[in-house]
């Protein structure tokens, strides 16, 4: 496979003429001109695919667990006079995947922006 014309993108990347918007439009032109570039391109999307794949997966997989739980602690205790839902441990991991997922996935609340996220968690945890 040959490969991008690495060179030729450094210099446009180096060009102090150039704002950012010019140097991308001139990246995308040269990668656009290059008969050889849709093999990259395909590989880029694969890998896309994947992490979009993955990402689906662990949520599915994190608003599943949230879910059970709740309805467990909900049918378990419907007085709410006695608590064994693992609480802690259900935060645990919906931050474990926020923080996995950190510039793509983010609480509504903002609950697990890092400036905060160990003091609302320490605040849910007391409850």
């Amino acid at each position: 496979m040959k490969i991008l014309p690495l060179d030729r993108i450094q210099s446009i990347l180096a060009n102090p003429l150039m704002d950012d918007e010019a140097k991308t439009y001139n990246i995308l032109a040269l990668i656009a001109h290059d008969k050889n570039s849709i093999p990259f391109i395909m590989e880029m999307l694969q890998h896309e695919r994947k992490e979009t794949r993955q990402l689906i997966l662990d949520m599915n997989l994190e608003l599943s667990r949230t879910h059970f739980y709740l309805d467990q602690h909900a049918l378990e205790n419907p007085d709410n006079k006695k608590q064994s839902l693992n609480k802690a441990w259900v935060i645990s991991k919906v931050q474990e995947f926020y923080t996995k997922y950190k510039g793509v996935v983010g609480h509504v609340f903002g609950y697990y922006d890092d400036s905060v996220s160990k003091v609302k968690i320490e605040i849910t945890n007391k409850k």
